[in-house]
């Protein structure tokens, strides 16, 4: 069963929050190399996206739906790989 199929593929889970926001949080909070990030509810990944964004060391993520974590996962590699000019 896909949940999302109708929704945007910008927003493909039903909770979600700009990446933007979850940056913010991570630069208030403050931020350092030895720091470990934890997300029980990963969903699509933006947290996730925003440690990186922050070059948070460690993240770690808790997703019980395979198909979010699919979205998270194809999210993180994509930012990960070199953009193509």
């Amino acid at each position: 069963m896909r949940r999302f199929m109708s929704r945007d593929k910008e927003r493909p889970h039903p909770a979600t929050f700009p990446v933007r926001l979850a940056e913010m949080c991570l630069r208030i909070h403050g931020r350092n190399s030895e720091l470990t990030v934890l997300d029980p509810f990963l969903g699509i990944g933006n947290a996730a996206m925003a440690a990186r964004a922050c070059g948070v060391k460690e993240f770690i993520g808790i997703e019980i739906d395979e198909q979010y974590l699919g979205v998270a996962r194809e999210r993180l590699a994509a930012s990960a790989s070199p953009s193509r000019s």
